[in-house]
């Protein structure tokens, strides 16, 4: 059985960013305040000074030095914004927001002496929200391990506090367990 195709459209159906996986995880979606477009210099790009964002996923410094080599070749790709996040919650955010997603492209940018690139600016009420859309952004577009794939989907189950518990036991059952085997493309008792 093969896995759920998502494409960016589908991901984003509307100025919020609710998408296909939100739908497919019920619960809170995830919306920011989307401020837009602009481009700014590599070297403002603030990381993120707790790591939430830093370790989504494993850095893959071949992969890195892949895209930046593209990139001196080719220049960089304006359509493959980096996304940033102001966090309302947490006000040092507000004049210097957060990368939430691109790190491989911010390396590879530096890497190849490219100045400016487009950001993307999302404003969210919660850290927890920002988590959210960048777990379904990630999910959505990048070519993941099964177990790679499952990790992620699992902390965005429990960042939605979607499963329930069996009796005794930590398995994870219910609706969740069903959506995250149908996305996989797995059975749910593989999930």
């Amino acid at each position: 059985m093969a896995g759920i195709k998502v494409s960016y459209k589908d991901l984003k159906k509307d100025d919020n960013g609710n998408g296909q996986l939100a739908t497919i995880f019920g619960g809170k979606s995830t919306s920011s305040k989307n401020t837009g477009f602009e481009t700014i210099e590599v070297e403002k790009i603030s990381e993120d000074p707790k790591g939430d964002f830093v370790n989504l996923f494993p850095f893959n410094e071949d992969s890195a030095r892949s895209i930046a080599e593209s990139m001196q070749n080719k220049g960089y790709d304006k359509t493959q914004v980096i996304h940033v996040a102001k966090i309302l919650e947490e006000p040092e955010t507000i004049d210097n927001p957060i990368r939430i997603d691109g790190a491989h492209r911010c390396w590879a940018a530096k890497e190849a002496g490219i100045e400016k690139i487009p950001v993307y600016i999302h404003t969210f009420e919660t850290r927890v929200e920002a988590l959210i859309y960048a777990y379904e952004l990630q999910l959505n577009r990048r070519n993941l391990e099964a177990y790679e794939k499952l990790d992620a989907m699992q902390k965005l189950d429990q960042l939605k506090n979607r499963g329930r518990k069996k009796d005794d036991d930590s398995e994870t059952s219910g609706k969740s367990a069903e959506d995250m085997a149908k996305l996989m493309g797995v059975s749910c008792r593989q999930a």
